[in-house]
C-alpha cells in the first residue's frame, strides 16, 4: 500500500526488492500496479537484470519514474551500476 504524501504524489516500497518510490498519484496503471506490490512488466525486468552486469553504466531513456533503474538495476547491482535516467515528458 502507498502513503499519499500531498500534491498528488505517493509514497510506496517497489517489489521485488523494497525499493522506496515516490510515484504520481494520478497514475491508474503504474502507481496502482508497484503500490500493490505487483511490480511492473516482470519479463522487462527480468531481461534487463540478464543483460546488465557490475560496472556497466546505463542509460535508460523515457525513464518515467525509473522503476526500471531503481528496481532492475540499482536494486539488483547496488552501487556498482551507474544509472542515468531522461525523461522525454
Amino acid at each position: 500500500a502507498g502513503l499519499y504524501l500531498g500534491d498528488g504524489k505517493v509514497f510506496c516500497q517497489a517489489k521485488p526488492l523494497g525499493i522506496p518510490m515516490m510515484l504520481e498519484a494520478a497514475d491508474a496503471g503504474l502507481t496502482v500496479h508497484i503500490c500493490r506490490g505487483k511490480g511492473w512488466e516482470p519479463e522487462t525486468s527480468a531481461f534487463f537484470r540478464a543483460l546488465i552486469n557490475r560496472g556497466h553504466h546505463v542509460l535508460d531513456v523515457g525513464t518515467n519514474v525509473g522503476y526500471f533503474s531503481e528496481c532492475c538495476l540499482k536494486g539488483c547491482y547496488g552501487i556498482d551500476v551507474q544509472v542515468h535516467g531522461v525523461s522525454l515528458s
